[in-house]
Parts: structure tokens; C-alpha cells; sequence
């Protein structure tokens, strides 16, 4: 024979359901609220740094970011050995005289 569901169990089962339902909807709407709170500061944030939170406006000033810091780091990487060729030269003739 099948056996047979207590009514009132069946019923404190689903509320208890609906209830575990109820809790993750909460939280799921909380994380959601507190995304939406930090999504409007970053957008701000954005607005303030770069005067755009638009992302391929964005993208583009990464791009023309990145773009420049290479070509500086070229630029003083050049310096640098120049600096190091003129240091050799006295070192050299320091040498020579010794």
C-alpha cells in the first residue's frame, strides 16, 4: 500500500518551502541593491576620473593611456642608454689615462 501524506505535514513541508524561497529572494534583492549601489559609484567615479563612464569611450582613452605610457617608456629607456654611452666614454678615458 502507498503511503499516505499527512495533510498538516504536507502543508508545515511547503510553508517551510516557501519560506526558504522567501529568504533567498530577500538576499538575491539585497545583493542586487548593493550591485546597484556600487555600479552608480564606479559610474561616478568614472565620470570624475575620465569625464565619461560610457565603456568604449572608456576603452578608447585606455587605449590612447596605454599608447602614450609605451611610447614614454621608449623615450626614457633611450635616455637612459644615451646616459649610459656617455658614462662609459668618461669611464673609458679615465681608464685610458690611468
Amino acid at each position: 500500500m502507498p503511503k499516505t501524506i499527512d495533510p498538516n505535514e504536507e502543508l508545515k513541508d511547503l510553508q517551510s518551502r516557501h519560506q526558504e524561497f522567501n529568504n533567498r529572494k530577500i538576499q538575491i534583492q539585497t545583493q542586487r541593491d548593493e550591485t546597484n549601489k556600487t555600479l552608480e559609484k564606479l559610474r561616478k567615479q568614472a565620470e570624475k576620473e575620465f569625464g565619461s563612464s560610457d565603456i568604449e569611450v572608456l576603452k578608447k582613452k585606455l587605449a590612447k593611456m596605454t599608447t602614450d605610457n609605451e611610447k614614454k617608456v621608449a623615450d626614457y629607456d633611450k635616455q637612459l642608454n644615451a646616459i649610459q654611452k656617455k658614462l662609459d666614454a668618461v669611464t673609458e678615458k679615465f681608464e685610458v689615462e690611468e
